[in-house]
């Protein structure tokens, strides 16, 4: 008879503790999910505006050419300008997300950034709107314009 009691009571404690222990370690798993994507994030913005400060400017006044716009683009999403046997490195990522940013003084750009605007991550239960960040900026180092 005892027996039968002490197994009752560690499926009551079990329980007990796994009704405690499962929320936090979902949320944990949450909150380092949407870490690893904003690392990434800020690591795809870096990488579109490196490329971008590189582009040979082809443009007359401060704003970029479609052109230009498409390899920074593609620079962000795939690593590289160029989209052929290209994966992107974020799946939910979309190029009307992407914001190509332009310091623009004396004739041609002084930098390059980009943002992501519009973008939603999901961290400790909830979403979070991500609106200009991450951000990077670049200075402008490319040998000729061609306006």
């Amino acid at each position: 008879m005892k027996q039968r009691g002490r197994r009752g009571a560690a499926v009551l404690e079990f329980a007990l503790a796994f009704a405690i222990l499962a929320p936090i370690t979902a949320a944990s798993v949450q909150f380092i999910f949407a870490h690893v994507q904003l690392a990434l994030l800020q690591k795809m913005v870096h990488a579109g505006a490196r490329e971008g400060s590189a582009l040979a400017w082809d443009s007359a006044d401060d704003k970029p050419t479609a052109v230009f716009q498409h390899k920074v683009e593609n620079a962000v999403l795939y690593g590289s300008t160029d989209e052929a046997a290209n994966k992107p490195m974020l799946m939910n990522i979309r190029r009307d997300q992407i914001q190509v940013l332009v310091d623009y003084g004396e004739g041609r750009p002084r930098r390059i950034g980009v943002a992501i605007k519009g973008f939603r991550l999901l961290g400790g239960g909830a979403w979070k709107d991500l609106n200009g960040s991450p951000v990077a900026w670049f200075p402008y180092r490319a040998a000729s314009v061609t306006p």
